[in-house]
């Protein structure tokens, strides 16, 4: 669709490949519908702004990287109370491609086995607030390729499966989120990678449920900053540093190990980490922190 605006309201639209593609000077406004389809992205925005998504839901059981929700080049655009669903495999829920400044609030995102429920590449400036995303085999949400600056606020992040993240970062700056919670049932809770520098962690939960895995694990990122937060583990290390991540600050969190063999925080040949008003623990009678000199 291009060059038209258009409203669509309590419409079904059913594709068994390819949905709906909207792009350049069109203005979209859709209410209470159901777009789905068998292949490909539901709904994809295309270098275009402006747009009002309301009270729907978008489906895809593409067996590949497609997404039930796809923001290319796409910005200023408002998602409200919007379900996003990929029940086929190596796909996404909802993915801001190289997006800026959209704003997403109460979102469900369920994917069934994709990379990631919610997904930044190059994307900027987004806010998303009131999320629910499960990925039940992979990674819940990735901020990636240089995504600066967006927001999650009231968050429910789960991934489940080998090596899934609740949240992964990966050369991801300046990003937020806060009053959320991050879980893992197999692996980190929160990954920070590959120089991801400047985020802010607070008023949130990350837990990893995964055996000898990290609730927060940080390698060659620094001066992230995690804030009156908590953080645990029952069965693995609970905050870890390694590395290259350097400079980051701990402040008025607690940090609770439940194994035998790991640390509430771990810190590996790492520079200048900051804990500040903070508690560290194993409930196992293990130590509380372990740190090993640059």
């Amino acid at each position: 669709l291009s060059g038209q605006d258009i409203t669509l309201s309590s419409v079904t639209l059913d594709a068994v490949s390819g949905g709906m593609i909207v792009s350049a000077s069109t203005r979209l406004a859709i209410a209470n519908s159901d777009l789905r389809t068998g292949s490909g992205h539901a709904l994809r925005l295309n270098n275009t702004a402006g747009h009002s998504i309301i009270d729907s839901t978008m489906t895809t059981g593409s067996v590949g990287a497609a997404a039930a929700l796809y923001l290319q080049n796409a910005s200023s655009n408002s998602l409200e109370r919007v379900n996003l669903y990929h029940t086929g495999s190596a796909g996404y829920g909802l993915y801001f491609d190289a997006a800026s400044s959209n704003t997403v609030t109460d979102a469900f995102v369920s994917v069934n086995a994709g990379i990631a429920g919610v997904y930044y590449g190059a994307a900027s400036s987004n806010v998303v607030r009131g999320l629910r995303a499960t990925n039940y085999s992979g990674n819940a949400v990735g901020l990636d390729s240089f995504s600066r600056g967006n927001v999650i606020d009231r968050a429910t992040i789960t991934a489940m499966g080998f090596s899934a993240s609740g949240v992964f970062y990966n050369n991801a700056s300046s990003n937020t989120i806060s009053n959320s919670i991050v879980v893992s049932t197999a692996y980190y809770g929160l990954y920070l990678s590959m120089t991801s520098d400047w985020n802010s962690i607070s008023l949130s939960t990350a837990l990893s449920y995964g055996a000898g895995q990290a609730g927060a694990y940080a390698s060659n990122s620094s001066s992230n900053v995690f804030a009156d937060s908590y953080f645990a583990s029952p069965m693995g290390r609970v905050m870890q540093m390694t590395p290259g991540a350097h400079n980051n600050r701990i402040l008025r969190s607690t940090m609770v190990a439940g194994n035998s063999g790991f640390a509430g925080l771990e810190i590996n040949q790492v520079n200048d980490t900051y804990v500040d008003q903070s508690v560290i623990m194993s409930t196992a009678g293990y130590i509380a922190a372990w740190v090993t000199a640059a």
